[in-house]
């Protein structure tokens, strides 16, 4: 007779964490994003307390902090359908020309 034995699957040990381009990735986004973030907060707080800006100042400050991810990433966004008619979403919704 011959004898069967099970093979246990053992758990992997080899996390995303272990590979050092993974880790070095991640810190730097880490870095990158609380960079981000202190400049956000920075930006209208120096103009406060070292230029005497008054709120509109530090609210159009504010708008030309913003403005430049919306002008990027609308266009960038609406572009990235990939059709000309100017239908959005046409990637993912079937038409009635599609379906013929």
């Amino acid at each position: 007779m011959t004898q069967v034995t099970e093979a246990v699957a053992q758990p992997r040990t080899d996390t995303a964490w272990s590979n050092r381009d993974f880790r070095r990735l991640w810190l730097g986004s880490a870095v990158s994003s609380f960079g981000s973030e202190v400049a956000e907060l920075a930006l209208p707080l120096l103009a406060l307390v070292t230029l005497s800006a008054s709120a509109a100042e530090v609210g159009l400050l504010r708008v030309a902090q913003f403005l430049p991810f919306l002008l990027a990433t609308l266009p960038l966004g609406y572009s990235s359908t990939g059709t000309t008619d100017g239908a959005c979403g046409s990637w993912w919704a079937p038409t009635s020309a599609d379906s013929r």
